[in-house]
Formats: structure tokens, sequence, C-alpha cells
């Protein structure tokens, strides 16, 4: 499983120092003389070393973007979205970003993947009708109730009611999304399900096809969360 890295660019910021001029060593002029340049001198020295404080604070408060985020901007900016059918529809990888999409959900409100780029995402794919689908959904009910990560669940071109019917009878919590036209599903193609995606700050991190129940994907899921946590 690939790692994000973020290369952290320092800025580094110049210290400005000022020098007042030397008095003249010739012996010529008086006490007085002398006494009057070395106060200029001084006055010269305190406003330059202010003008130069001013400029560093200046130059804290507001730093340049470092490349990554610019980087990341470009990334995005051609981000798929299943919905508006635009961007290049392929098999994902990890490093890819995840398309973009919306989903209906049991509880009547709406989930949009983009909404939750500032967390870590699990992405299942499944239908009623599938074994291995219902025999790992107790694991993502466990860990929608850790908190580390947003659950999703996006059913396979079955009928609303019959999702319905299937979640009140079993009791499950976490979100629950229709894909009755596979709108969603044709953005994120694979040859079967139950298919899942652990997806990190937008960036599809770890990709599972299939499952070997409940209590063996718990562990595969916790450890690809945590690697995105670390």
């Amino acid at each position: 499983m690939k790692k994000r890295m973020l290369l952290l660019v320092p800025m580094m910021i110049g210290v400005l120092t000022a020098c007042g001029e030397d008095a003249d060593d010739s012996g010529r002029g008086s006490v007085k003389d002398q006494a009057e340049v070395t106060q200029k001198d001084t006055e010269t020295t305190e406003e330059a070393k202010d003008t130069a404080t001013e400029e560093t604070e200046a130059v804290q408060e507001t730093p340049e973007p470092t490349e990554v985020s610019e980087s990341n901007e470009n990334r995005f900016a051609n981000r798929p979205n299943a919905n508006e059918r635009t961007g290049v529809v392929k098999e994902l990888s990890e490093g890819d970003v995840a398309p973009d999409f919306y989903v209906t959900t049991k509880d009547g409100g709406t989930f949009q993947l983009s909404d939750h780029d500032d967390e870590v995402v699990i992405l299942n794919f499944w239908a009623t009708w599938c074994p291995p689908c219902v025999g790992e959904m107790p694991a993502f009910e466990k860990l929608n109730a850790d908190g580390n990560a947003v659950v999703i669940g996006v059913d396979c071109a079955e009928r609303k009611a019959d999702v319905d019917a299937f979640i009140e009878k079993n009791g499950y919590t976490y979100t629950i999304g229709y894909d009755e036209d596979y709108t969603v599903g044709s953005y994120y193609p694979t040859d079967g399900i139950p298919y899942t995606l652990v997806i990190d700050h937008g960036i599809i991190h770890a990709i599972f096809v299939g499952a070997q129940g409940a209590d063996v994907m718990y562990k595969e899921y916790s450890a690809a969360i945590a690697e995105c946590l670390e």
C-alpha cells in the first residue's frame, strides 16, 4: 500500500541588520560634533532595526504557498464526477484521485464524497444478493462505531425498497446510499463485489476486491485506516 508523502518546504527568513556610519577618526572637529554624529548614527541604527523588524513580521504573516499545495490543486482540477459524467472513466489504482459523486442516503440526506476530502473514507460497493458483501457488513458497522473513518456503503443497482427492508431487518446504522441506475458504480469499475476503497483526503490509499468475513476484513480495513492516520 502506498502512502502519500508531503514535502514541507520551510521558508527561510533573512534577518536584516543595519550599521551606523563610523565616527570620523581624523581628529578634526570638536567633542560636541563627535557627540552629534554618534547620536545621529544611533538614531539611524534604531530606525533601520525597526524597519527590519517590520519587514520580517510582514514576511511571516504572508507565507508563500508551497509546491505541494499547488500540485494537489492541479490534481483535483480535472477530478472525474460520476453524476455530471465528467472526466475519464478507468480502472482505478492506489494513488489515483477518487472520482467525486453524490448519492441519496437511507436517512433521506445526501452523501457527497468531496465533502469529506479532509477525512479518511471507506467506500464499499455491495448488494443484498451478494453473500461476501453481506458477510462483511458487521465490519463496517464496527468501523463506523470506532469513528476513525467515514463509512459509506453504496448499494449497486437494487430497488430502494429492497435495500431499506434488508437494512432495517439487520439493524445496520452506518450510512447507506442508493445507486439504483449504477451511475456511481460506472465510475468505479470492478470485476466483482464487494469492492471497497480506503480513501485518504480524496486520494485512493487501498483497494480491496472480495472479502473473507467480517473479522478478517475489520483487521484489514483498520490497518489501512491506521496507515492513513500516521
